[in-house]
């Protein structure tokens, strides 16, 4: 799922070590309304712009593994 708005979205604390360092800032939600659902497959590559609401939806496997690459150009995030 992808665009639409954060339901109920709670910022994710700023002085968390994990979000300074990895995540940066950000917030979690239980749903998005508006969204668009995407089907999504085995060697899929997915580019999701920065501040667009994106979550996982009706899986179709127990397992999912992926990649995720978070570009940092403010540098918002802590270096190590």
């Amino acid at each position: 799922m992808t665009r639409g708005a954060v339901d109920d979205a709670i910022p994710l604390p700023a002085d968390d070590p994990v979000v300074r360092r990895v995540i940066g800032p950000s917030a979690i939600g239980k749903s998005i309304s508006g969204g668009a659902p995407q089907e999504v497959g085995p060697g899929d590559v997915v580019v999701i712009p920065p501040h667009t609401a994106h979550g996982f939806v009706d899986l179709k496997t127990p397992r999912i593994v992926y990649l995720l690459v978070r570009v940092d150009p403010h540098r918002v995030l802590e270096p190590e």
